[in-house]
């Protein structure tokens, strides 16, 4: 399960290295950073 968290970090790499908005990269793997303290204890109850 923790191999599925590393996967945001490369987010805002790749959206710098295309041109594309980092901070606004930055931002969303801060939102689901935050949402899956919430949700992955739910799934883990759910199984």
């Amino acid at each position: 399960m923790s191999a599925i968290f590393t996967v945001a970090g490369f987010c805002a790499i790749f959206a710098g290295e295309y041109g594309n908005d980092v901070v606004l990269a930055s931002k969303f793997i801060f939102i689901t950073t935050l949402l899956c303290i919430i949700t992955i204890p739910i799934f883990v109850m759910l199984l």
